[in-house]
């Protein structure tokens, strides 16, 4: 028999105390039922679609333990910003959860961390829905093919304003 390789717990906790990036799928469901979608007739590897939602308690049990992660010894990417990026399905149908946890992880006490959020959606119920965060008066948001949901600089507005 050959030699059995795996992965050590400490290697994981390491990796995620320094990962740079986090993306929960925070929904399943979608407003569209495009071909080409990673979840479309033209994949036959992808899951069974269940309209099923990510509920915000469970993101906060995994937020928590990278909290107390990144103030251990084993935080060696100091000032470091991560992306916390929602994915679906369409995330829009579940913004809820986007403002829970955008609202939860700017309230956690993490010195060594910035954080940026974004999404990635098609942005049909984007009018009916809105992008803004909860506890700022700040409601100018930068849209692109991902969504951002990282307010405006001044300058940003200003190269955005229709002449």
């Amino acid at each position: 028999m050959g030699k059995e390789y795996y992965i050590h717990p400490k290697t994981i906790r390491w990796l995620l105390t320094n990962t740079p990036q986090l993306t929960f799928e925070i929904t399943d469901a979608c407003n569209l039922k495009c071909e080409y979608c990673g979840y479309g007739k033209f994949y036959s590897d992808y899951d069974e679609r269940k309209s099923t939602r990510l509920s915000p308690q469970r993101a906060k049990v995994l937020l928590d333990y990278l909290s107390s992660l990144w103030g251990s010894e084993l935080n060696v990417s100091h000032n470091q910003n991560v992306y916390i990026s929602f994915y679906g399905g369409e995330p829009l149908m579940n913004v809820p959860f986007i403002k829970e946890i955008i609202s939860y992880v700017e309230g956690l006490d993490c010195p060594s961390r910035s954080f940026t959020f974004n999404m990635t959606a098609n942005y049909r119920l984007g009018s009916r829905v809105g992008c803004s965060r909860t506890g700022d008066n700040d409601s100018d948001m930068e849209y692109n093919s991902n969504i951002s949901l990282t307010p405006l600089s001044q300058e940003s507005k200003q190269a955005l304003e229709v002449r």
